[in-house]
């Protein structure tokens, strides 16, 4: 990150694409609600809109430093099973959709994953591969702090048995309130209706709600409903400059707390 970028932010409208690693300057962007780009480009001014009263993590790449859960599963399931990365991907691929909707369990398509792998694998392979899932501590360092002054929630395209697994792990219940998981509410986050479900168990207007997700393409359902959408870079992971742009623009505090070098 160039000198004195740290902490601003990009106001646009349209959504940012992801860019070469040289060329990423800024560790978060501002997507354009449909309610707050009406009003133009309002960098530098704090948004007119209604007190935040909940912020929306991702899941993976935001409260995980990695990108995707597949990446975190079939890098581990790989090295176990001493097979390439991309025949494991194979394997899954076609139970892919139905796993992130609810419409199928790991349990259900197990065998014919096995089958599809050429070999027996015992199931303790992926509640292993689950565990490896590396925690963004910095993340949950800011969800906590957030945390005493609002509600902070989960909206994660994922598997059940995965976030089951390891909310039960991390005790996420703890913290977040609502975790809404694409294969529970049978709907993923290129749509409105998992936004919407999270917005019903807050009880909160669109407007009142931040949601931080590391893939552009994850913003478009969430800024069209009015939310606030915030593109974070997980490939800086720079948590500091979130949390600034949590205070500057939404007035949240985040003060006090060293970010970058915090632990769980």
């Amino acid at each position: 990150m160039a000198a004195g970028e740290r902490g601003r932010v990009r106001l646009r409208h349209e959504l940012p694409t992801r860019q070469p690693a040289r060329h990423r300057l800024r560790a978060v962007a501002l997507v354009p609600s449909r309610l707050s780009a009406r009003g133009g480009n309002h960098v530098g001014a704090p948004l007119s809109s209604p007190a935040i009263r909940a912020v929306l993590f991702d899941f993976d790449g935001v409260l995980t430093t990695h990108p995707t859960g597949s990446f975190t599963t079939v890098g581990y399931m790989a090295q176990a099973l001493e097979l390439s990365e991309s025949v494991i991907r194979e394997a899954f691929a076609p139970f892919n959709e139905g796993l992130l909707t609810g419409h199928t369990t790991y349990a259900a398509i197990w065998p014919a994953f096995c089958a599809r792998l050429g070999r027996d694998v015992h199931m303790s392979v992926l509640h292993a591969a689950f565990d490896a899932t590396p925690m963004n501590h910095p993340m949950f360092a800011l969800a906590r702090q957030l945390a005493t002054r609002l509600r902070v929630g989960i909206v994660t395209d994922n598997w059940r048995e995965r976030i089951d697994h390891l909310a039960a792990a991390w005790n996420l219940a703890a913290l977040f309130d609502p975790i809404v998981v694409s294969a529970s509410v049978g709907s993923g986050k290129h749509d409105a209706r998992i936004f919407e479900f999270a917005l019903q168990q807050l009880a909160a207007a669109p407007a009142e709600v931040v949601f931080i997700d590391n893939s552009p393409r994850n913003l478009h359902a969430s800024a069209m409903l009015g939310m606030h959408a915030i593109h974070f870079d997980d490939a800086l992971n720079d948590v500091d400059a979130l949390a600034a742009t949590l205070r500057t623009r939404f007035g949240l505090d985040c003060e006090g707390l060293t970010l970058s070098s915090a632990s769980a």
